[in-house]
């Protein structure tokens, strides 16, 4: 039996996260895909501590509020 994926997706184009949800189910892998639309919430998930931390983050660079690239560098 194969484990869950943990995905995070943080884009704030909501045309993009459909057609990336929608490559997801096509995939042979369960995953558990959560969306944030800007950086302030991916950093909120992320230091929440309520969750696991994703195994995987997709990250948008231009987003509102925080970008990708701030988002990395608070990561990092």
């Amino acid at each position: 039996m194969n484990a869950i994926l943990h995905l995070v997706l943080a884009d704030d184009d909501m045309d993009d996260c459909i057609f990336f949800k929608a490559a997801l189910e096509e995939l042979p892998h369960v995953t558990n895909l959560t969306i944030v639309k800007d950086g302030v919430a991916l950093m909120k998930l992320l230091t929440a501590g309520d969750e696991p931390l994703p195994r995987v983050i997709y990250l948008d660079l231009n987003m509102p509020l925080k970008t990708g690239f701030e988002c990395l560098t608070e990561i990092r």
